[in-house]
């Protein structure tokens, strides 16, 4: 483990750093643009996605029982394949987290890389990622991150189970109407 540390590491910096992260999972052949390397940080228990000290790598590994490419792989692959849902929802919730300094907010641009990461292309992202770039929102809480989680899984794209009188976050209920209003402009030229 510490050779691989070795090999991936910065000299300069005494870690990893994101060169090195994108550098190992290419190596592996995986991605670092999706929920693939949040996978990972959170089962290392890394306190950040854009670097590992060598403390979290090595002793991450250790915990984890990889001390080889080939398991680190068969490590993720298996991660990324099981379709627990309770797994990756600790996955999400982990990468709010080590994302934000001060584990309160988000700002939006972050909330945008992270959501597309993990989320890709699930119901909503896109369209919440837009609204975000188009709004007046500058930062995403946690309730507000663990909500878009819920609303993504949840509603469908007519909105049709999606009630307002539910215990949604203002951001996601200003969201709804900004889809619903796209919803009507785009009919209202259509009979025109």
């Amino acid at each position: 483990m510490r050779e691989l540390y070795d090999h991936y590491s910065d000299p300069t910096e005494d870690c990893i750093n994101i060169e090195g992260i994108c550098k190992l999972f290419e190596d592996l052949e995986l991605s670092t643009e999706d929920e693939t390397l949040f996978i990972l940080v959170h089962k290392m228990n890394a306190s950040s996605w854009k670097s590992f000290t060598r403390l979290e790598f090595i002793s991450g590994l250790e915990m984890l029982r990889l001390d080889t490419p080939k398991k680190i792989y068969n490590f993720i692959a298996q991660e990324k394949e099981s379709s627990d849902k309770l797994k990756f929802k600790q996955v999400y919730n982990y990468a709010f987290y080590i994302s934000s300094q001060d584990r309160k907010f988000l700002d939006v641009d972050t909330t945008i890389i992270i959501l597309k990461m993990l989320l890709g292309d699930r119901n909503w992202v896109d369209e919440f990622c837009t609204y975000l770039q188009k709004s007046t929102v500058k930062k995403i809480n946690f309730d507000q991150w663990k909500i878009f989680y819920e609303f993504s899984c949840n509603i469908d794209k007519q909105l049709s189970n999606y009630n307002p009188t539910d215990a949604w976050p203002t951001l996601i209920d200003d969201f709804v109407v900004s889809l619903q209003e796209q919803k009507d402009e785009t009919k209202t030229q259509t009979e025109i």
